[in-house]
């Protein structure tokens, strides 16, 4: 089995986090074209420390409302960063260490489908 490196923040696993963190998460489900919110890091391998930091992976599709988002902090937009994990945010909320990755879902799925083939390309 491979190893996983995130899991979806689906209802139940939102329920677990503190106020805060699901405030961001509520702030983060409702921007529009938001298909997924996803804990990575080691939060989500169960290897985090007290100082971690919580790292969240917004997979959106076609354009997205960061106006929700940059509420929170500075904002990167997609594009911002490279074609991958194409922009963010690296916000404190409370005191709390989150930083946001925004994905293309179908940019994604694109290289998924890729590697699958063999096929790969080196982002530099």
């Amino acid at each position: 089995m491979p190893a996983r490196h995130s899991r979806a923040l689906e209802s139940d696993a939102l329920d677990a986090l503190s106020p805060t963190l699901r405030s961001v998460a509520d702030v983060l489900r409702a921007s529009a074209g938001v298909v997924a919110l996803v804990l990575g890091g080691s939060r989500a391998l169960d290897r985090a420390e007290s100082g971690s930091d919580w790292d969240l992976v917004l997979y959106y599709r076609g354009a997205i409302d960061l106006g929700p988002l940059a509420t929170l902090g500075e904002v990167h937009a997609p594009g911002t960063w490279g074609r991958l994990m194409n922009g963010g945010a690296w916000l404190t909320v409370d005191g709390i260490s989150v930083d946001v990755m925004l994905r293309d879902l179908d940019v994604a799925l694109h290289w998924s489908a890729a590697a699958a083939r063999g096929r790969y390309e080196l982002d530099a």
